[in-house]
């Protein structure tokens, strides 16, 4: 494909301006989901300080026990609060990336990739290749070198060819020339301008050496938290949701017999949710780095 330089800038900072709103996006969905999620704690909540305070007035239970429950409610009303703030700041963040003064962002609607297993790495790094910060230097190295082939070109003195007749006055007859001549290149064979084209050829070289390395680094960095994050959000998934979901199960249960408070229900539910909102906020995390993955190496993970 032929790109010239100003459109390989353009295509890497096109690329570069996609991530950071995908990024952007997953950031705001993201706080979105845990504000829902925490919204419905809240209201659960609420309805059991209703039951606590009716159960006060019908004098079964202390009025201690709806002052601890109201300190959890607060709690989980200031984490909102904190949400609420994060994601005005995500959604101020991508309207001002997008650049769209005309764009009224409502309710986001996206689905996050819930992946189980990391892509092959080899894979990935063989597409770093397509990145356009790389790619670029392709037309780069085809100019440098036509430069240099010029250059060599010029070395090489022009041969000047001379045709002619001359009258011979003695012997009365005109006499056809053909001549021949080519300067010797002894003291400059463009040697200067050769090994200034070679050396620019050479810097792009290590100019690109540099980018690749850099791109490398970026990416491993980034495939080893992937390798963590999915080691994380499975033991969430398959050990920490179910024990708390299992021990809300037995606190309710409980409860109905009378061995536990209302309050031990109360807290058991606010830990299953905070296990849950855990497993959200890793799988967040997994998507934001899918993003600047697939953002290096165009490659779509699935």
């Amino acid at each position: 494909m032929d790109v010239s330089l100003a459109e390989w800038d353009y295509l890497a900072k096109r690329l570069e301006v996609i991530t950071e709103i995908r990024k952007a996006f997953t950031d705001a969905l993201i706080t979105q989901k845990l504000i829902e999620k925490n919204n419905e704690l809240i209201e659960t909540s609420e309805k059991l300080i209703l039951n606590l305070k009716r159960r006060v007035k019908a004098g079964k239970i202390s009025p201690a026990e709806v002052s601890r429950a109201q300190i959890i409610l607060n709690s989980l009303q200031i984490d909102i609060n904190r949400l609420e703030a994060d994601y005005d700041s995500a959604i101020f963040e991508l309207s001002t990336l997008i650049n769209d003064p005309n764009l009224l962002i409502g309710l986001l609607n996206g689905k996050l990739k819930n992946i189980e297993k990391l892509p092959d790495y080899d894979s990935l790094y063989s597409r770093l290749e397509n990145n356009p910060n790389l790619k670029r230097f392709d037309n780069e190295y085809d100019k440098q070198k036509a430069v240099i082939n010029l250059e060599e070109s010029m070395s090489i003195p022009d041969l000047t060819v001379s045709a002619g007749y001359r009258r011979s006055n003695e012997v009365g007859i005109n006499t056809f020339l053909l001549g021949a001549s080519m300067p010797l290149p002894i003291f400059d064979a463009n040697q200067g301008s050769i090994e200034e084209a070679q050396i620019r050829l050479d810097q792009k070289t290590k100019e690109y050496e540099s980018i690749k390395n850099n791109l490398e680094l970026r990416l491993n960095l980034l495939y080893r938290r992937f390798g963590m994050l999915l080691s994380i959000s499975e033991k969430i998934k398959n050990e920490s949701i179910p024990d708390a979901e299992e021990s809300f199960k037995i606190i309710i249960q409980g409860n109905l017999l009378g061995r536990f408070t209302i309050l031990d229900v109360l807290d058991a539910e606010r830990t299953l949710f905070e296990v849950q909102n855990q497993h959200l906020n890793t799988l967040g995390e997994i998507n934001s780095v899918i993003v600047e993955i697939e953002g290096l190496t165009e490659y779509n993970i699935q």
